[in-house]
């Protein structure tokens, strides 16, 4: 009989976390460098002297240029990371649980990038893979508990914000780089919320799966490094 992989997921869960940690700065640092876009846009505004403003804004560019990088790489990362996380938390959910009604580990992870599906379809992965995960296991469709509610209200409040910033309408004392980084500011706050709720939900899954390994000889553990 095939040997079925079983993939603990702590040493994942704590990559994954230290890339989140770096993602909450990379996040406030985000927000700091467009209120100062904002502000600066204000002072244009309002005539400020063209020296001072050469000066502020080489300033904000010395500041915004990295930041914009360690950003970028911080946010791969943790979509690198949090793809891996779910890929393994829907195989082992499957394991745990043969049904061939579940959402599969592909697409879990896949259907973030079908449009319109990512609405819902993703949040049905991490529905059933948490009530598989429990022990006893729960119905595929059974209710969400609040974390996980939560968490997915506020990834798609984040989204709406940043689409809105897109549609926003630019008149003559505004642009469309000033309604993101508007957006931006406002975000600040509820994506590092949005963070926090992400590892709790990470951390539960993780904790409910290594508690719940399966004992059978037909499984074998294979840790992710």
């Amino acid at each position: 009989m095939a040997v079925e992989r079983y993939y603990d997921l702590t040493r994942l869960r704590l990559v994954l976390g230290l890339a989140l940690l770096v993602m909450v700065g990379a996040e406030l640092a985000y927000g700091v460098s467009s209120w100062q876009y904002l502000s600066l846009a204000g002072e244009i505004a309002d005539g400020l002297d063209a020296a001072a403003l050469d000066a502020r804004w080489n300033a904000y560019q010395a500041f915004e240029a990295p930041m914009l990088r360690v950003y970028q790489i911080a946010l791969i990362a943790c979509y690198v990371l949090g793809a891996t996380w779910t890929w393994c938390a829907a195989w082992n959910a499957a394991r745990l649980v043969p049904d061939p009604a579940r959402v599969s580990a592909t697409g879990a992870v896949g259907w973030y990038l079908v449009p319109v599906a990512n609405l819902f379809m993703p949040f049905r992965a991490m529905r059933q893979i948490y009530n598989s995960s429990t022990r006893p296991s729960r119905p595929l469709g059974a209710a969400a508990p609040a974390l996980l509610r939560w968490w997915w209200a506020l990834w798609l409040l984040v989204a709406a914000l940043v689409l809105l910033a897109l549609f926003l309408p630019a008149d003559p004392d505004t642009d469309m780089v000033t309604n993101m980084a508007l957006v931006d500011v406002l975000n600040t706050p509820l994506s590092i919320l949005g963070i926090w709720l992400w590892w709790q939900v990470v951390t539960v899954i993780t904790n409910l799966q290594k508690a719940t390994r399966p004992a059978a000889p037909t499984f074998s553990e294979e840790v992710v490094p």
